[in-house]
């Protein structure tokens, strides 16, 4: 692949900037410095109860709280920007064409819902030109019932035959806390 066919990032369900931030931080240290940042979330609380698992209202964070932020650990706003916004409302060509997003390479899939992330995946699938690396973070515990992300993303590989996952790890925040898996997905067919 090499570094410099790496495509942009992009992160849906932002809420405090900091998996972002690291991000940034990450491919900096990397010193891949041409892939751009960009963090999707409808700076509301949750609208409805998450498969029980969490509350209506929950995960609120600030636009201005999450620039602030953004902007107190020195981001480079001419690679990073915010979209605000419901997945249903912000991605569509109209997006693509003003950012000129042409390859995604990273996605961080945190939207909570199973219908933000299918959109969200639905959104990526034409941008993921041969390979990108998806990190999905409320993947357990809903996947134990088929629900949340692991649906949306089952969903989505039935869908688009043209793709071919392959799990690389799981992740945590704590060592208490497995959340997250890591996929590994190839565009096989065109």
């Amino acid at each position: 692949m090499g570094a410099e066919n790496i495509g942009d990032y992009l992160e849906f369900g932002v809420c405090y900037g900091t998996s972002l931030l690291l991000m940034c931080d990450e491919l900096l240290r990397a010193e891949l410095n041409h892939p751009r940042f960009f963090g999707f979330d409808s700076s509301a609380r949750l609208p409805h109860d998450v498969e029980g698992e969490w509350a209506a209202g929950r995960f609120l964070a600030h636009y201005e709280d999450v620039v602030d932020s953004l902007d107190n650990h020195g981001v480079d706003w001419n690679r990073v920007a915010l979209v605000r916004g419901f997945c249903c409302d912000t991605l569509n060509e109209a997006l693509i064409a003003k950012y000129n997003l042409r390859k995604v390479s990273l996605i961080m899939i945190d939207c909570d819902l199973y219908s933000s992330a299918k959109e969200a995946l639905d959104f990526c699938g034409p941008l993921i030109l041969d390979e990108a690396v998806l990190f999905f973070d409320d993947w357990i515990p809903l996947a134990k019932v088929n629900k949340g992300e692991k649906r949306a993303f089952d969903e989505f590989l039935r869908e688009h035959p043209e793709f071919e996952a392959v799990e690389t790890s799981v992740f945590s925040y704590s060592p208490d806390d497995l959340c997250g898996k890591v996929f590994r997905v190839s565009r096989v067919r065109s």
